[in-house]
């Protein structure tokens, strides 16, 4: 049986697209098949870079020093989802590391409609258990344990995928989530354009998985109580590919919004970055105040200004060093606080850090420098911060 339905003859399976992206075909596309032709981020802060600059940056500007001792690395929760305090009406946010977020968000009836980003719960992001990055944090829990959780909204209604990298989109993770442990029910799942296939590949059918381009989005409802929520692709500056090949499937972020039967009353709206860049830093030692000339992401300033203000918003800031590479495709701490203001958010997480080594920065610098760089720019204290592996955050809609 459906845990929810997809709304498909409505408005609100139209795009809200900006006229830069209206055009025929749209600027992210390569081409009339994009699939084929390939997608690519349009935007003068983003630059190709290929294998060689990332060889080139592998050899000779890795600077990467050993993991510190596990006391001293960051800290990890064993998830209970029981409730906590704070209102029934509060968003209830759960890190479960990386990209992987549990989301429970109240629904104008009561209750809540639950939706985990990105999950990834395995020992390794690669598509190989004997190499590729592995955890040097513990996972906060498992798809069992959430299955046999008897909390209320543990279990997700909705999967919402950002793009298809090994560290966002992991195959014995989703496995699981799919195979309907103690008798749970398969959630629906929403990606980015071409990742679809990938699902049903694994037996989904086709009427289980929505995939949208940027700026396209979706109303589902839930069948047990009405509940209804807007799912939208925002655009991101980054990439995709499983292998070799990269860039034919797109690459995305998700606005989340909840709906009243009428519409005339807002419900908590929420946006998940995935994994984005801000602006391409051209060389080393760029002060701050240089780098605030270099051309940023446009798309940022749109998102806010079409659906903000946000209650929460989930933006990374990590794995962004060597700067001159991974800018295109990373923020850093610096470019995420960027990123919170643009969007309109009130409130803030950082994410993206304190799981896999990918780049060499420390695994304490991004929370650090992310506190330094919102006292410099004024940001509330705690409006833009951090929290715990495994942490459970309850987060007030206004």
């Amino acid at each position: 049986m459906a845990l929810i339905k997809v709304q498909q003859n409505s408005r609100d399976a139209e795009s809200i697209a900006p006229a830069f992206c209206r055009r025929s075909p749209p600027p992210h596309h390569q081409g009339a098949d994009p699939t084929k032709a390939g997608f690519k981020s349009p935007w003068a802060s983003a630059r190709q870079l290929g294998l060689f600059s990332f060889l080139r940056t592998r050899l000779f500007d890795w600077n990467e020093k050993p993991l510190p001792p596990k006391e001293q690395l960051p800290a990890v929760r064993i998830v209970t989802f029981e409730a906590t305090s704070g209102d029934a009406s509060d968003i209830r946010f759960t890190w479960l590391g990386h990209a992987s977020c549990h989301l429970q968000i109240p629904v104008l009836s009561g209750g809540t409609f639950t939706i985990i980003t990105d999950p990834v719960l395995s020992r390794r992001c690669s598509p190989f258990s004997f190499a590729g990055p592995k955890r040097y944090t513990d996972a906060c829990t498992t798809v069992d344990a959430i299955a046999s959780s008897s909390a209320p909204g543990a279990w997700p209604d909705a999967i919402a995928i950002s793009h298809n990298h090994y560290d966002h989109l992991d195959l014995a993770t989703i496995k699981a989530l799919i195979s309907r442990p103690n008798g749970k029910p398969v959630p629906h799942i929403f990606c980015t354009l071409g990742v679809k296939a990938w699902f049903l590949s694994l037996g989904l059918s086709p009427d289980h998985v929505t995939e949208l381009d940027w700026w396209d989005r979706r109303v589902v409802q839930r069948e047990s109580d009405g509940a209804r929520v807007r799912f939208t692709c925002t655009p991101a500056q980054h990439f995709s590919g499983r292998g070799l090949i990269c860039d034919k499937t797109l690459w995305g972020g998700w606005a989340l919004e909840i709906l009243s039967q009428e519409e005339a009353k807002r419900g908590a709206k929420i946006w998940f970055a995935g994994d984005t860049g801000y602006r391409h830093v051209p060389r080393k030692g760029m002060s701050r105040e240089e780098e605030d000339q270099i051309p940023s992401c446009p798309a940022f300033r749109e998102l806010g200004d079409m659906m903000g203000p946000f209650d929460l918003a989930l933006i990374p800031i990590g794995a962004y060093l060597p700067r001159v590479f991974m800018s295109n495709v990373h923020c850093s701490p610096s470019d995420a606080v960027r990123i919170h203001r643009e969007v309109h958010s009130r409130k803030s997480f950082g994410i993206h850090w304190g799981v896999f080594r990918l780049t060499p920065e420390a695994p304490d610098e991004p929370p650090r420098l992310l506190k330094e760089e919102a006292a410099l720019l004024g940001l509330p204290e705690d409006q833009f911060a951090v929290c715990e592996i495994g942490e459970t955050v309850n987060v007030v809609v206004e």
